[in-house]
């Protein structure tokens, strides 16, 4: 959860991004106008995926535990890629757009 969303060092007092936190925080800054898509890949944990509900709605904007909030522009979406829903709860999957892709029609690896 750390190393996606970011964690408060209680010793130094300072905030350190997480890989998300960071990506959103870098893109959101760009001024090019061009389609920014931040792609979460691999198995949705409820305990990382729950607190992404606020980035997948309306409000766009991801609020950390130090009271910041980074906010997705008009040009940035977030994609979760995921092999399974299992452990998605009914709030994530409302806001999502769900593609499903069966493996027979996916090109097969050299």
């Amino acid at each position: 959860m750390s190393q996606l969303m970011g964690f408060f060092d209680e010793t130094s007092r300072e905030w350190t991004d997480g890989v998300l936190s960071h990506g959103i925080r870098m893109a959101s800054t760009d001024t090019s106008g061009k389609r920014m898509l931040i792609t979460c890949d691999g198995p949705i944990e409820p305990d990382w995926v729950e607190n992404m509900n606020s980035v997948l709605d309306d409000n766009k904007r991801l609020s950390l535990i130090t009271g910041e909030t980074l906010y997705l522009t008009p040009v940035m979406n977030i994609i979760l890629e995921a092999s399974k829903l299992d452990d998605c709860t009914p709030a994530t999957i409302s806001r999502c757009a769900i593609c499903y892709i069966r493996k027979e029609t996916l090109p097969a690896k050299a």
